[in-house]
């Protein structure tokens, strides 16, 4: 199968349109025109190019500017992903359709500074025509798809945790209990803003404990905490922004409770 999209200068818009299509269809190929061909093939996607939004296949949104840049057109259309795309992408989808001084107003972020990465690799988006399973490109774009669909996932996943997960609040800020062992802590700080702490199962040993301190914050010591709570600390890290205790998280969630509220 064939992906279609437009030739001279590239931008993110397109460059991660195409990458998450070819997380979806690796085996396409694709091709950066000026023009689109008179006749194109019935499984082709064509995107950010044609001056026309009827999806599945043509995901094109200049003619309108409330149509969402084509990368989310195609999560939306390939890939059921409609809502909550993070702020990241909330960024380019708005600087692709505004202008980068809009963009940082409607999310309250600082002006766009290109990271020479990013600067790097649109520069070679440009300056190719066509690319094939197996080409360097190819492959870089493939994994960027996957992991923006990844990092998409993780968003919705981080939300059912928090919501399984107990949290007490205390003066200095908001102590979570996470149900599992690998958190995204950025994440968690994004939607719970007053963290400072967090326990959760320890990765390597599930009946042990971790209690972490957010960023290291000087309103949340573990160590400090293991002692009020009455624990056992088996580790404890040289910055003292973790220790590890030798029980589950049941019982070290009681302990904690316990020491904090009285």
């Amino acid at each position: 199968m064939k992906i279609i999209t437009h030739s001279g200068v590239g931008h993110a818009d397109d460059f991660l349109a195409v990458s998450l299509l070819l997380h979806m269809f690796p085996e396409a190929t694709v091709e950066r025109v000026s023009e689109l061909p008179n006749k194109i093939d019935e499984d082709a996607f064509v995107v950010d190019i044609g001056g026309k939004y009827e999806p599945p296949r043509f995901l094109d949104h200049h003619q309108n500017s409330d149509i969402p840049s084509s990368f989310i057109l195609v999560l939306k259309e390939v890939f059921g992903i409609s809502n909550d795309f993070g702020k990241d992408l909330a960024f380019y989808d708005l600087k692709d359709r505004y202008g980068v001084t809009r963009a940082c107003q409607v999310l309250e972020v600082k002006n766009d500074i290109l990271s020479p990465i990013e600067s790097a690799i649109i520069s070679v988006w440009s300056s190719i025509s066509a690319l094939k399973p197996g080409d360097p490109l190819h492959v870089v774009m493939q994994k960027i798809g996957e992991n923006i669909v990844k990092a998409i996932k993780a968003r919705e996943e981080t939300k059912l945790n928090l919501m399984k997960s107990e949290k007490i609040s205390i003066k200095e800020g908001v102590i979570i209990f996470y149900p599992e062992s690998n958190p995204n802590i950025n994440l968690i700080k994004e939607f719970v803003p007053k963290v400072i702490g967090i326990v959760k199962p320890n990765s390597r040993v599930p009946t042990q404990t971790d209690i972490v301190s957010v960023d290291n914050n000087a309103l949340f010591r573990p160590e400090s905490i293991v002692q009020r709570a009455e624990l056992n600390a088996v580790f404890i890290h040289k910055t003292g922004f973790m220790a590890v205790v030798d029980k589950p998280l049941s019982q070290v969630k009681k302990n904690i409770v316990k020491a904090l509220s009285s």
